[in-house]
This record gives structure tokens, sequence and C-alpha cells, in this order.
């Protein structure tokens, strides 16, 4: 693994610390080991439907968390996350 990428950094310390709270909003705490295997599932997902030609993948959420997991499951397919931005009007 390359440590000098964010998803590799974060298996890393998910394998130090697994039980850890990784994230956490009022209604929900994540460990890290939780965290990787929601971003493992989607990035297995987006994987299967996406195809080799595809390199960016845009993102529009408003949960946080669910943010976080589609940022680190993109990472993790090797394309690259456009977060969308919910308030940006519809004719961009």
């Amino acid at each position: 693994m390359n440590p000098s990428f964010a998803h590799h950094r974060f298996e890393e310390q998910t394998d130090l610390t697994p039980r850890a709270i990784a994230l956490k909003s009022p209604d929900l705490s994540v460990t890290y080991r939780t965290l990787n295997g929601w971003s493992n599932v989607l990035g297995n997902q987006l994987s299967a439907y996406s195809e080799e030609t595809e390199e960016i993948i845009a993102v529009l959420l408003k949960d946080k968390i669910l943010q976080i997991v589609s940022l680190l499951a993109v990472l993790k397919t090797g394309k690259l996350f456009v977060p969308v931005d919910p308030a940006f009007s519809n004719s961009r």
C-alpha cells in the first residue's frame, strides 16, 4: 500500500484502531471498521457498475457521513471524486 494516498492511510488506521470512533454526528457514531466496511461495499458496487473508461464519479449527498463513505469508496476504485453541492442551481 502506498501510504501517501488518503484511503490507504485510512485503512492503516483501521488496522490499528478498528473499534475507535472515526466519525461522529449528533445521531450516529461510526467506527473505523464499520466505515471501512461501508466504503468497501460501495466501492465494489461502483466498480461493478462503472465502466473502465469512466474516470470521474460525481456525488450529490447532504449527509456528511455518507459523503465520507462515498469519498473513500470512489478513491478505492481509483476514480476521481467530485462532490456536487445541492445548493448549486440546476442550470449549471
